[in-house]
């Protein structure tokens, strides 16, 4: 009976509770998983919206972004992703969604093939699949989309033309294939379309004419541009496309069509013919289409003239009729059409004055009447204002008179044309008000400078104009020099043409700062005295046009800095000396019979034929070349001078051929395959400047005879396979500019003759097997040196007390050597410096002083920008003198190089500082305030020291730190509030300090923090609730504080997460259950907290996770044995006794039913506790031996005493800082399954620690063998 009434009344509570809820049917499952499927192909969603937003099942499908669902059956009938930039594979089962009426992915990037599966989507009306990149054949089948209104698959790769199924569909009102390859013709069925409105087939490959079928139907809208249609269109067009609105043929070879005919379609919105070949003239009744926005019929062979009516046109917006015929004037009546935004009339034969009533159109914005007969003046009137023109084109016309001071007025004006006409008198002196002006040409007029000026002043005032990139006033005269204001220019002008324009004066030494300038014209004028040597400021200029002027004097080596230099042309003038020896640097200069293929993603080899031509010049360097050199290229080459062949995959060409081409000033092989070795007859070069052989497979020896080529001025052998001495004989060089051995195999002394080479600025001896000291003299000076790098070898002795005579040094390594003794006091002397690297030598501070007094030094070295001090003895404190790097250095990296004392307040004047490394050192007391003066610090590093005290809250200043590592030092206090206002924080690690308090809310807000680190503190309080924001964190580390209550809900959301670890501290409640979520986790320690509840099922879904410990807490129910939990160990579950599961955990099974026998609980127990007693037993072993070996040491402080254990336990806190956190330094040893670390109690007491893998197979076997041993040896 009790049994009856409680199934009715289950029905009666069931009834009502569907009465609450949408109806739905197992079909919603059916749409689940086709839109989960969808997701699933998707590779690429830069807007996070399905791979991270919302489209999980936890939540209602139909409340995923992009899906909207039926009101009362809950089924997808749209799925709008537009413009997601979504890249992948169109799932087929889309073709589940049966009830989908709308499905819109325009503009992404989804490929392959559209599923034919579309075709099942019956209830479909839109599908909008335009703009990505899908491929292949039109699926014939969606023409089983019965119910489809709109189709548009245009901007696509597709092909294979329409299928003949799509004449069927009976509701197709638009048609959209355009942009495909879909060739071939229009085809015919497309008239049984009878519902067809819109048809838009542009740049499709389409040839043919269009279907006469397509005339009976009533369409609106017409695209076919850009495509090869021909043929003509009927003559009662207006009366079959009644209704016609849009019309757009252009770029096609239509004919044929009398444009009367148009007139009598009165809804036409727009009309673009361009581009075709009609003929013809504009219709008197023009005018009759009162609706038409956009008249488009440039490009034809259109005759007649413009008819005054078109002036009736209120609607019209552009108005083009570029490149005809047409004749006459232009009419004054187009003054009416206010709404006018473009009109283009260039490229035809109209004749008369401009109209002023054209400039009467407020909003006008182009006006080109370019390349046609018009003359007389420009209108006068001040009062002229064009406020929203962009474009005004005059060219080539024959229009007179002043340049209207109107003009100015036109603050829009980024173009404005108005060369090869008859323009006079002086350029206004107001057009410095078009701000927005990009291009301004005057060519060939009559224009003048400033009537009385010697100066040309309005290139004065044009230099207000911040965005002029093109300045064109060639063939004017212009009558004035160029004045000094014209490095105004230097941040926009790209192109100046003056040729021809009566320039006289000096070529202003101001140029030089025109850093943009690619393109310098000034070829025919009076232009007098020296080539300014300022000229090699200009670093972006191709191309320099100085011919036919009366300059003189030599060609400054400085035009050698322009290294994007193509074309040199001094041609005509009084130009005295020689070519610069320098000029074949620039390796893009095209002319002295030059080849010059550099950098052109060049293939095959070099051509057979260009071996019979008497080049003298060959550069192909930067390309992808190969194959071998003719044995006898020297005789077919018997004048080349320069022949560079670098960074291409050249080989096979022996190195013995090259000494016969006795014109070489330039060999350049570096970075091919060549191999060999470097001929002993190389000194026949005698001509030699340049030898650059580096990045090939050279062996051998340097031959001693290179000391003979006398004018060589660089050598480069960098990254071969050099062995032997560097030969002393190099010393005979005079005339060396850099010597590059870097990266060979190079032994022995670095020869002292080297150090006499005056003129060398560059010696790079770099990773190479040099060893002994430097040269000793006193005398050595090398006055042009500005790179010294020695790094990478094992040279030893002091650095040498001359160095500072290189006064032009800038960059100074011998990082990696065996360097000792002190950091030289003189090295201030060096004011150019700008990188000083000694890391990894054994250099020190002065001998008898507490403070590192080279830093002193240093700092009176104005430039210094990164100082590199790391892993060396330096011995000494930071001194207060450090502020005077204030103004230069950038970085300082001194970390392990045993500095002590305190960090001086002076360190936070070093504003530029982007990076500080003081990581490893004895540096004590507090770190000062001051440092949040280091305003462009990124980058600060005080780990591993013996700093004490707070964290300062000034700290905070560092808006634009992204990484603070203080760990393993003795701070206290707590963590500043304030930590949130550095928003750019990446890392933050705090580990092993004695931090405390609660840790600020405002650390979760850090949106940009990738790595915390807070163990080993005594952290307090608990978590917040939102997490979710610290999108970017890949790993936190919170263990061993005492922090409490619950684990955030939010964590899940931290989908970048790799490393989690909270153990050892009091946190309660359950695991997350969503922390499956958490796809990327690799490690997860929950240990020793008093977390409760079952593991949760979901983690079974965290592919990558390798680690897990969730021991001593108080876990209950059973171990999922899915995924991950396959390869973990009964360690990882250790100390919760009510947990279940697989044997291989050393759990009990999980028991349906019943109560756990007291035997069961007894195993379990002894089974948790024997792998406890076995390691405690082992250390204690340890610490037992250790003992009796050394009677005088005290026995370790008992920690914890349980019952039945008279030996003391010792915590893992106490064992890290026994061990230093298990370092490096403290490994006595490592076996197959463990690793041995030596340390030292708090009681002085050495002990022995071992720390297993468990992660290998057999680890626990060996360490109970290991214990069993024990055990023998005490009893």
């Amino acid at each position: 009976m009790e049994k009856s009434i409680f199934l009715a009344l289950f029905h009666v509570l069931w009834a009502s509770l569907l009465m609450f809820q949408p109806v739905t049917c197992s079909s919603n499952f059916t749409d689940q998983e086709a839109l989960l499927h969808f997701k699933s192909t998707i590779e690429v969603d830069p807007t996070n919206t399905i791979k991270d937003g919302n489209w999980t099942v936890d939540e209602n499908f139909c409340e995923w972004i992009g899906v909207v669902c039926s009101n009362r059956r809950q089924r997808v009938i749209a799925l709008n992703l537009s413009y997601m930039g979504l890249q992948g594979r169109l799932s087929p089962y889309l073709g589940n969604l049966s009830f989908l009426a709308s499905l819109d992915l325009s503009n992404n990037s989804l490929y392959g093939r559209i599923p034919i599966e579309i075709g099942r989507l019956h209830r479909l009306k839109e599908l909008l699949l335009q703009q990505n990149q899908f491929e292949g054949n039109i699926p014939p089948n969606l023409a089983q989309c019965r119910n489809l209104e709109v189709l548009s698959l245009d901007s696509n790769r597709l092909t294979g033309g329409i299928p003949r199924e799509f004449g069927a569909f009976p509701e197709l009102q638009q048609l959209l294939l355009g942009y495909n390859d879909l060739q071939g013709q229009i085809p015919s069925f497309l008239g049984n379309i009878s519902t067809l409105q819109v048809i838009q087939l542009r740049k499709a490959n389409l040839t043919g004419s269009i279907p006469s079928t397509l005339f009976n139907r009533s369409l609106t809208n017409i695209f076919l541009t850009y495509n090869y249609l021909s043929g003509s269109l009927p003559s009662d067009l207006c009366y079959r496309w009644r209704n016609l609105q849009k019309l757009a043929l252009s770029y096609n070879q239509f004919s044929g069509l009398s444009l009367e005919t148009l007139t009598q379609c009165k809804e036409l919105l727009v009309l673009s013919l361009s581009g075709n070949r009609f003929q013809g003239s504009i219709p008197r009744d023009i005018d009759s289409l009162q609706k038409l926005q956009f008249l488009l019929l440039g490009g034809n062979n259109l005759t007649g003239t413009i008819p005054r009516t078109i002036g009736n046109m209120s609607s019209l917006q552009v108005l083009s009729l570029s490149t005809n015929q047409i004749r006459g004037d232009i009419p004054r009546e187009i003054g009416k059409l206010v709404n006018l935004n473009s009109l283009i009339l260039e490229d035809n034969l109209l004749t008369g004055e401009v109209p002023q009533e054209i400039f009467n159109i407020s909003l006008l914005q182009e006006l080109d009447l370019n390349d046609n007969s018009l003359s007389g003046s420009l209108p006068s009137s001040r009062e002229i204002s064009l406020p929203n023109l962009e474009t005004l084109d005059l060219s080539q016309n024959s229009i007179s008179g002043n340049i209207p001071q109107y003009i100015s007025n036109f603050t829009n004006l980024i173009l404005f044309n108005a060369a090869l006409n008859q323009l006079s008198g002086p350029l206004p002196m107001s057009l410095g008000n078009l701000k927005n002006l990009i291009v301004f040409a005057v060519a060939s007029n009559q224009l003048t400078g400033e009537p009385y000026g010697s100066e040309l002043r309005f290139l004065s005032v044009l230099s207000n104009c911040p965005s002029l990139q093109t300045l064109d006033l060639e063939d004017n005269p212009l009558r004035g020099s160029i004045p000094k204001s014209i490095k105004n220019f230097s941040s926009s002008l790209q192109t100046l043409f003056a040729q021809y324009s009566q320039i006289r004066g000096h070529i202003p030494e101001e140029m030089g700062f025109l850093k943009r300038l690619t393109y310098l014209k000034l070829s025919g004028n009076d232009l007098e005295g020296n080539i300014p040597s300022l000229i090699g400021g200009l670093k972006s200029l191709q191309r320099l046009y100085l011919d036919d002027n009366h300059l003189e004097g030599p060609i400054p080596d400085q035009i050698c800095n322009l290294t994007s230099l193509g074309e040199l042309v001094v041609q005509q003038n009084r130009i005295s000396g020689s070519i610069p020896n320098c000029i074949g640097n620039l390796s893009s200069l095209q002319k002295f019979l030059v080849i010059q293929l550099r950098k052109a993603n060049l293939t095959g080899s070099i051509p057979s034929t260009l071996f019979n031509r008497s080049l003298t010049n060959v550069l192909l360097t930067y390309n992808y070349l190969s194959g071998s050199l003719p044995s006898d290229l020297c005789y077919r080459w018997r004048n080349i001078q320069i022949l560079a062949l670098s960074r291409n995959q050249f080989s096979g060409l022996p190195l013995e051929t090259l000494t016969q081409c006795k014109e070489l000033l330039v060999l350049s092989l570096s970075a091919n395959r060549f191999q060999g070795s470097i001929p002993r007859d190389i000194d026949s070069l005698q001509k030699l400047q340049l030898l650059l052989l580096g990045g090939n497979k050279l062996t051998g020896t340097i031959p001693r005879t290179i000391g003979n080529m006398s004018s060589l001025q660089v050598l480069s052998l960098s990254t071969n396979q050099i062995r032997g001495d560097i030969p002393r004989e190099i010393g005979k060089l005079v005339n060396l500019n850099s010597l590059i051995l870097e990266d060979n195999l190079l032994t022995g002394e670095v020869p002292q003759e080297i150090f006499n080479i005056s003129s060398l600025q560059e010696l790079d001896l770099n990773d190479n097997s040099l060893s002994g000291s430097l040269p000793s003299s006193r005398e050595i000076s090398l006055p042009n040196l500005e790179t010294l790098d020695l790094s990478q070898n094992s040279i030893s002795g002091n650095i040498p007390q001359y160095i500072p005579n290189f006064t032009n040094l800038i960059l100074f390594s011998a990082a990696l050597n065996q360097l000792s003794g002190p950091i030289p006091m003189s090295l201030g002397n060096l004011k150019n410096l700008i990188v000083f690297a000694v890391a990894s030598n054994q250099l020190t501070g002065e001998p008898y002083g507490s403070e590192l007094g080279f830093l002193s030094v240093l700092s009176n070295c104005p430039s210094l920008q990164t100082l590199d001090l790391v892993d060396n003895p330096l011995r000494g404190s930071i001194p207060k003198s450090i502020k005077n790097f204030s103004s230069s250095l950038q970085t300082l990296l001194a970390q392990d190089s045993q500095i002590g004392g305190r960090i001086p307040e002076e360190m936070g004047f070093l504003k530029r500082l982007t990076y500080l490394k003081l990581s490893g050192n004895d540096l004590e007391g507090n770190i000062p305030s001051l440092i949040g003066g280091l305003k462009s610090l990124q980058r600060l590093y005080l780990d591993d020291n013996h700093l004490e005290g707070p964290i300062p809250d000034q700290i905070c200043n560092l808006t634009s730190l992204g990484e603070l590592v203080l760990q393993q030092n003795r701070i206290s206090g707590s963590i500043p509030n304030c930590i949130g206002n550095l928003s750019s924080l990446q890392k933050f690690l705090v580990r092993s300090n004695n931090m405390t308090s609660v840790i600020p809310v405002s650390l979760w807000s850090l949106q940009e923090l990738i790595f915390l680190n807070l163990s080993l503190n005594s952290f307090n309080g608990g978590l917040p609730l939102d997490t979710g924001k610290m999108r970017a964190l890949n790993s936190i580390d919170l263990s061993q504080n005492q922090l409490t209550g619950t684990i955030s809900s939010s964590i899940h959301e931290l989908k970048s997460l790799a490393y989690l670890n909270l153990s050892r501290n009091s946190f309660q409640g359950s695991i997350l259950q969503l922390i499956g979520d958490l796809k990327g986790l690799d490690f997860l320690d929950l240990s020793y907290n008093e977390l409760s509840g079952t593991i949760p099922k979901s983690m079974e879904e965290l592919p990558f996770l390798q680690n897990l410990n969730l021991s001593f807490n108080k876990l209950s129910g059973e171990i999922p044995n899915g995924g991950p939990f396959k390869k973990f160990s009964a360690l990882s579950f250790i100390g919760n006794e009510a947990l279940c599961g697989n044997a291989t955990f050393q759990v009990p099974p999980c028991k349906q039913n019943g109560k756990k026998s007291t035997r069961d609980k007894w195993l379990r127990s002894l089974s948790i506790m024997l792998p406890i007693v076995s390691v405690v037993l082992l250390v204690f072993a340890i610490c037992l031996l250790k003992k009796h070996g050394n009677p005088s040491k005290k026995a370790p402080v008992s920690v914890e005493n349980p019952p039945g254990i008279d030996h003391p336990m010792i915590s893992y806190r106490e064992l890290c800082l026994a061990t230093n956190n298990f370092s490096r330094s403290n490994l006595l040893g490592a076996g197959s399954f463990s690793s041995v670390y030596k340390g030292t109690l708090a009681n002085g007491t050495d002990v022995a620690v071992k720390v297993l893998n468990l992660l290998i197979e057999g680890a626990l076997r060996s360490f109970d063998i290991e214990c069993e041993v024990f055990r023998n040896i005490r009893h």
